[in-house]
């Protein structure tokens, strides 16, 4: 499960890469 998760928030990182990878730490949220 756990790898299942970093994949999705390694893949929302790579996607907001371009537009500002330390959004993306905000937006998911992680604890």
């Amino acid at each position: 499960m756990a790898d299942q998760l970093t994949t999705e928030i390694i893949e929302k990182i790579k996607a907001h890469a371009d537009t500002g990878g330390e959004e993306i730490t905000a937006s998911t949220d992680l604890g």
